[in-house]
């Protein structure tokens, strides 16, 4: 009698579905963390379940300024009270090209 399924059906079904359950979490919150650890699984998976998009683009680029602010505020607020002159433009600005670099 032969399979139902052939070995090249099932591969992807598997993956498939394994990547399913795990975004869904059915598999404990860690084991999102350890696919995406596997060296070419990992980023298979995270191409297929869980794809840039621009809600997470947009939500961490307004973090990242919120942060930003906070930060600026309070080194302004503290050089003041100790005397010391105010950050410059360019001292203000990120320094993200840099940060990446490393």
């Amino acid at each position: 009698m032969q399979a139902f399924f052939s070995p090249s059906l099932d591969f992807p079904l598997v993956i498939g579905l394994v990547g399913y359950f795990a975004r869904r979490g059915n598999f404990g919150t860690e084991a999102e963390d350890a696919i995406l650890a596997i060296p070419f699984f990992g980023s298979l998976y995270e191409r297929i379940f869980k794809p840039t998009t621009y809600y997470k683009m947009d939500t961490a680029l307004m973090f990242q300024s919120v942060v930003h602010k906070v930060v600026t505020d309070v080194v302004e607020q503290l050089l003041s009270v100790k005397g010391l002159r105010p950050l410059t433009e360019l001292e203000r600005k990120p320094m993200m090209r840099e940060f990446y670099q490393r």
